[in-house]
């Protein structure tokens, strides 16, 4: 929980089954954020909190990869083309978009909100496709949620690393946030993360 107080009691109840239940105060270095976890844990060296070693899942979770090999298909194609594309995919419609950035930066983002999308148990608000602006071909789609709690970003963030590293082990990681990464197809990096100073979940 990376608590600044925390106390914790493990029990083995038998066939290899771990239970810990565990209580931190200040969790995630935010203020006034206290949590109580109760973990179960089977064949693992079980550490309670958020640094449990989880087993390894033989199978990665078939939406995340279903979703990354989309936006992998998207890429090389221009702004209009890969809008058409995520509207027709999740059954929504992108309008009014936000242009985030200058006629002279070297990228052209437009941010398009109001939205309502599910992906592997966790939720989006906002999508970003951001191209280059000399080719004007799509190189990122970023889903977003701007609005959340401290405890929810970390709740999203953890979901995420466990279906990732369960899978492909150790991530990178980035030392001024919650993010991790992995680089997928030899050429695509996924990134997934959140800041609890700014309330936001990103994949």
């Amino acid at each position: 929980m990376k608590a600044d107080k925390a106390e914790s009691q493990k029990w083995d109840i038998g066939n290899d089954v771990v239970v810990a239940i565990t209580w931190g105060e200040n969790c995630f270095g935010i203020p006034g954020n206290n949590q109580m976890e109760l973990a179960i844990s089977r064949n693992a060296e079980f550490v309670p909190g958020c640094n449990a070693i989880l087993p390894t899942s033989d199978t990665f979770d078939p939406e995340l990869e279903s979703i990354i090999g989309f936006a992998d298909s998207c890429f090389g194609k221009d702004q209009d083309t890969v809008r058409a594309m995520i509207e027709d995919r999740f059954g929504i419609e992108l309008k009014d978009g936000t242009k985030l950035t200058e006629d002279t930066d070297d990228t052209v983002e437009y941010l398009y909100q109001g939205l309502d999308i599910t992906i592997s148990e966790v939720d989006f608000h906002e999508i970003s496709i951001i191209s280059d602006a000399d080719s004007g071909q799509v190189f990122d789609i970023v889903f977003w949620d701007l609005t959340l709690t401290a405890e929810q970003e970390q709740y999203d963030y953890q979901i995420y690393l466990h279906k990732f590293t369960s899978y492909y082990g150790k991530l990178d990681t980035y030392f001024f946030s919650d993010y991790s990464s992995y680089i997928y197809d030899n050429n695509t990096e996924v990134m997934f993360g959140g800041s609890a100073d700014a309330y936001d979940t990103y994949f």
